[in-house]
């Protein structure tokens, strides 16, 4: 017999609203520069006290700077993405719950051409 109740808290999620924002700003008629903040909350459930092998809950906040270079069929554009989150996680197997710090740097390029 499978413990059913582990199987489905591992899948279980919480409701979550995020929100994103940006703006776009022309140097030259060719060149934007684009900047953005976004949340990015956790779904799963938050972590608690006497319970083992929860996942980890950490909400992130997140900032975009890019760059580009546009013309009437193409575009390339260039950037990095930073997330910063604080939450709560276990170690495996441990009922001890730690403080989490995270940070996650993305860095993006992209090229589009119509024809």
């Amino acid at each position: 017999i499978h413990n059913t109740s582990a199987i489905s808290d591992s899948y279980h999620r919480d409701a979550v609203t995020n929100f994103a924002t940006g703006t776009e700003y022309y140097i030259t008629t060719s060149i934007p520069i684009r900047a953005g903040f976004f949340t990015n909350y956790d779904a799963r459930p938050e972590v608690q006290a006497g319970k083992a092998g929860q996942a980890d809950h950490i909400d992130y906040m997140g900032y975009s700077l890019f760059g580009g270079w546009v013309q009437p069929n193409s575009q390339v554009a260039g950037g990095v993405i930073l997330q910063t989150g604080e939450g709560k996680a276990q170690k495996t197997g441990d009922t001890n719950i730690q403080t989490v710090e995270a940070l996650s740097y993305t860095f993006a390029i992209s090229a589009t051409h119509s024809f």
